[in-house]
């Protein structure tokens, strides 16, 4: 029998995750050309400046994509571990208020006597072996979210290729980051059920308040 998360962690990335990835890529960059704001006063280096934002994503991207790879890792081990506790609790009672404390509180009031024997079932015949490491798809997934970090940085990064005058590149570049950001919400929104109008414009402003922060804090 298959590790019973073997097949969910292998899923490729919901919607959300996907737009999550997108978004902190643009909060990134956000707080990198913001942050060029101070330099204004100076001479604004435009190609160190973009290195800056594509270098900073291209790292976080790295950073997340393994991250999400460890916590496939522990979640797999997690889930080996409950199973494996399950297979040894005798009393029905202990057994299904362990079962219930990992599902959704309406889908254990919804079980039955029979889902629960299914369940005891599926666990006698688990296998006591360690899980497997990560799967091909799994590192495709690691590698989707490294480059949907990496690649939201290039729209950002247009303006200083285009304009030659960095105050105006710099309003440009964060006014398609807002857009970008409205454009994502709009699109959980209506994956979610969420107003689309409303769920792109809590976006926006939360994406802004967050870069904001993240440039008075030194981020």
């Amino acid at each position: 029998m298959r590790h019973p998360s073997e097949s969910a962690v292998a899923a490729a990335l919901s919607p959300f995750e996907r737009g999550a990835e997108v978004i902190f890529g643009v909060l990134m960059a956000i707080s990198v050309t913001a942050a060029a704001e101070i330099t204004l006063g100076t001479e604004v280096n435009v190609r160190e400046l973009m290195l800056a934002a594509l270098g900073c994503n291209l790292a976080w991207g790295l950073i997340d994509a393994v991250i999400y790879l460890l916590q496939l890792q522990f979640e797999r081990q997690r889930v080996h571990r409950m199973v494996l506790e399950l297979r040894e609790l005798a009393s029905e009672d202990a057994f299904r208020a362990r079962v219930a404390a990992e599902i959704p509180p309406l889908v254990a009031q919804a079980m039955t006597a029979e889902s629960y024997g299914f369940i005891r079932g599926a666990v006698q015949g688990y296998a006591k072996s360690r899980p497997a490491y990560w799967s091909r798809q799994e590192f495709a997934s690691a590698g989707l979210i490294c480059v949907l970090v990496f690649g939201s940085t290039f729209p950002l990064v247009v303006p200083f290729l285009v304009m030659d005058e960095p105050w105006f590149a710099l309003r440009a570049s964060h006014a398609i980051a807002v857009v970008m950001l409205f454009a994502l919400g709009w699109r959980l929104g209506r994956w979610s059920g969420a107003p689309a109008f409303g769920s792109g414009a809590l976006l926006a402003t939360v994406g802004v308040v967050l870069a904001v922060l993240c440039v008075l804090l030194g981020g």
